[in-house]
């Protein structure tokens, strides 16, 4: 991606080592869940989650 030619960032995933905690810690800062964790095929089925955080937009944590 290259954000200089005028393309927009769509979302920031991370991976973490706890979904759960990373749920928690979440609920704590703005960030709104959009989803339930599931399975996420593009991640050979590892769970994700969708948050959404009015200055940073959209989130996903991705299990670890």
């Amino acid at each position: 991606m290259n954000l200089k030619k005028g393309q927009k960032l769509v979302h920031l995933c991370y991976e973490v080592p706890d979904l759960a905690a990373a749920l928690s810690t979440a609920s704590q800062h703005e960030c709104r869940q959009l989803s339930e964790p599931s399975p996420a095929v593009a991640f050979s089925g590892r769970r994700i989650v969708w948050f959404y955080h009015p200055t940073y937009g959209l989130i996903e944590p991705l299990e670890g």
